[in-house]
């Protein structure tokens, strides 16, 4: 089995052309989307987070991308343009 990384995660998303790191919308979230208080992890934690790579290893809340939003492994749209 392949390692999860944040590239084949439903959350992760690109905001720019240009971006290098992409936003983690589960991470950038006001409220968790698992109902999950981001009072139990530190600020740091939470905004190092908020940005990742797609190569960079998936977090415990990875969900995999459906169909709709590329295949499963694919992450052609996500990969850095620089």
């Amino acid at each position: 089995m392949a390692m999860q990384t944040c590239g084949t995660c439903h959350y992760l998303t690109r905001t720019s052309p240009t971006q290098v790191f992409l936003l983690c919308k589960f991470w950038s979230a006001k409220h968790a989307p698992n109902g999950m208080n981001f009072g139990t992890y530190a600020h740091s934690y939470v905004i190092t987070h908020c940005h990742m790579q797609p190569e960079a290893t998936a977090c415990e809340f990875w969900k995999p991308r459906k169909a709709s939003d590329g295949a499963i492994g694919d992450t052609r749209q996500l990969l850095c343009t620089r």
